[in-house]
Formats: structure tokens, sequence, C-alpha cells
């Protein structure tokens, strides 16, 4: 149940902070209408505005806990990163606060969360830990190959890949028990993604190889458009690659792409911003962070076509979608920015008044509710009441 609090205002002070609210708003809120006024006088006031809350909007950026952050992981509840410099990784809230720092291996790298535990790979320590997602205890330190990078979980097992090795380890992700260790098509491997069936690795050498989970087996090698592969995620059909880079000139690249999960065959190769490193799936739409740029780009899954291109901090690395926002690692900054991932349906904002009145906040999912807007009137928290006396 909400709040309830009680303050007096006068009708002149009230309307002088109402208007000004609503005309001057701006950014990634769009006006939809006009606030009308009916009787200016101590007895009525009906004030309604529609106000739609557009994707890519960035309510935010965060501090974290160390150093170059790099990998990311969403929990079910919070979001944690590798601070790739700091030998630690950060636990945040829904609201970006820090939960908490907890050590790791020597350069941790990625991040990957297997319903109850996170994993992460340490490159410099050959292992990976695994800390207890609920407290940041750490539960097992297990070792893999050399330089171990990417990490995924497949549902029972975790899959490391071994960019010095060029393997990839599979670990019982109850235990952490070795259950193999496997070549892949690829040299330098370096991330993985999961497809229900298969992993796919990226590597140097512009191809990606596909070993079925079940056994490790290599089914396939299969050409990028351009560039060295770098970040990989699968839309429920696809498999999407980050071309990082030119193979050939070593300069950055600004394309993806997409291959056909069945075959490998490529669907369509995409232009997003400057050296696009790592991706995520919305449910709708792949979200791509540009390194060399400062942006993510958002491409609709089904085409390819560019939805957007949105600015967050220096340098993003990792991203993660939480159901309902992107967050992104800014290397460069030692951040994480938070962005609203599909626009929402308008909000009606209405406000009607008598000389003594009280504003609801109600879900507008309620029928004929209506959301009374925090920056009119700040006391009023979330869904909750507030009364006033208009003197």
């Amino acid at each position: 149940m909400g709040q309830k609090k009680t303050m007096r205002v006068t009708l002149s002070n009230f309307l002088r902070l109402l208007l000004p609210t609503f005309a001057l708003r701006s950014g990634p809120s769009s006006v939809l209408s006009q606030v009308w006024t009916i009787g200016t006088n101590r007895l009525l006031i009906l004030a309604l505005v529609a106000v739609q809350y557009a994707s890519g909007q960035t309510n935010t950026s965060y501090p974290v806990g160390g150093p170059g952050p790099a990998g990311i992981a969403f929990d079910g509840t919070d979001i944690w990163v590798a601070n790739y410099d700091g030998n630690t990784v950060t636990k945040l809230s829904p609201a970006g606060a820090t939960i908490g720092t907890y050590t790791v291996g020597q350069n941790p790298c990625c991040i990957a969360f297997d319903g109850a535990n996170i994993w992460v790979t340490s490159e410099d320590s050959n292992y990976v830990t695994k800390l207890r997602a609920s407290t940041g205890v750490t539960v097992g330190i297990y070792p893999v190959g050399i330089d171990p990078e990417g990490v995924v979980f497949d549902g029972t097992y975790i899959w490391v890949a071994n960019a010095n090795d060029n393997t990839v380890t599979k670990l019982l992700a109850s235990t952490g028990a070795s259950l193999g260790t496997y070549p892949v098509g690829v040299f330098f491997p370096t991330r993985l993604a999961f497809d229900g069936t298969s992993i796919w690795v990226t590597g140097y050498g512009g191809a990606v190889s596909k070993l079925l989970a079940s056994t490790g087996a290599v089914v396939g090698t299969y050409p990028v458009a351009v560039g060295i592969p770098y970040g990989i995620a699968f839309d429920g059909t696809s498999i999407w690659v980050a071309n990082s880079s030119s193979f050939t000139t070593n300069s950055p690249s600004s394309t993806v792409t997409k291959l056909q999960t069945s075959t490998g065959a490529l669907v369509g190769t995409y232009t997003v911003g400057n050296a696009p490193v790592g991706m995520a799936f919305d449910g709708t739409n792949m979200w791509v962070a540009n390194s060399g740029s400062g942006t993510l780009t958002k491409l609709l899954s089904s085409t390819g076509a560019m939805v957007g291109t949105y600015s967050v901090g220096s340098g993003p690395y990792g991203v993660v979608f939480d159901g309902t926002n992107i967050w992104v690692t800014n290397r460069g900054g030692n951040t994480v920015t938070k962005i609203v991932a599909a626009s929402q349906a308008p909000h009606i904002y209405c406000l009607v008044a008598s000389r003594r009145f009280t504003a609801r906040r109600k879900p507008s999912s309620q029928p004929n509710g209506c959301r009374f807007m925090a920056a009119i009137l700040p006391t009023v928290p979330p869904y909750g009441t507030a009364s006033f006396l208009l003197r």
C-alpha cells in the first residue's frame, strides 16, 4: 500500500508548479497533448496530459565497484558486472545501487548466471569462480584452459571459451566438475552463445563454430561477412555476430552478421556503429554495443532494420537485458548505463481538484486509471496517494 502525505499549497503556487512542468518537459519523453485548465478558481482544476516514454531513454549511469567494467549478467533480480582491471565483480540493484563488490581472479572478463549462481571467467588466473547470487559468497574455483573468456550456461552445464588453447571446457554447473575440453574450429575463441541445442563460438579468422552441446563435437564452422567476430547472441531463431574489426587491416568494423541457426547460412549483414562488441536480445530487437562510437544500436531482429542509435558512456562493452531495460558496461568510464528497451504506451496523467482533493497514482493498465506525474508533485509515491488542501 502506498504512503500517504498531506500538505498545504496555494492555488497560485500550485498552478505555477503545474503548468511549466508540462510545458518544459523534453528529452526522451514526448508530450502528446497540451494541458488544459478548467475553472482556474479555488474550487476546480482539471489538467490532462499524455506522455509517451520512448525506447532508448537513458535513465542514468551508475558507478561500479572497480575499474574496467566488462562482462555483465542479470540474475533475475540484480545486475552483475565484471571489473576487468579491478579483479572484482559488482552486484547492482535494479535502481543501480551497489549491493556489494566481491573478489574473484585476475582480469575477470565474462559472467553467466545458472539460475542460482554467478560464474566468472578470469583470464590471467585460468579458472572460473562460482559465487552464490544471493550473497556473493564464493562457492568454488574451478580450473579450465588458458585465457578463459566467454562463458555460457546451457541449462545444465557451464561452457568456457579458452582463448589461448583454441578449446572450450564443459563443467557440470551443480558441482563444477569438468566433463571435457574440446577443440573448436576457430582460432582464439572469445565468446559463446547457446541456441537450445548447440554452442556457438566466435574467434579470430572471420568465422564462427557450432558445437553439439551434448558431445562437444564440432558440427560446422561458418564464415561471417567481414571482420573478426567477437560478441554473439541468439534471438530464438538466428545467431547474431558482432564483427569487431577487419581481419586483414585490423581496423574497426561497423557491421553485425546474422546466421541461420540450423545451417549456419548467411542471412544478412547490417551496419551498426564503430567496433561492435557486446550484444543482447530483448525479445524483439538486437542491441549492439559499439565500443568505438560510445553508442548502442538497436536492430529489429526479424529484418535487421535499424531502429535507433543511442549514446551511452565511453567504450561500451558488455550488454544484458533485464526484462525491461538494457544495461551496458562502459569500460572507459567505469560505469554502467541503463536504457529503456521498448517504447511504452502513452501514459495519461490527470488531476481533478476541488478545494480539498486527493491525487492518486494508479497503473495505466487499470480501467480508467490515471497515473499522476511524480515530477509535478514529488510527494506522491508510485501507486500511492497524497492529500492536499488548497488555501
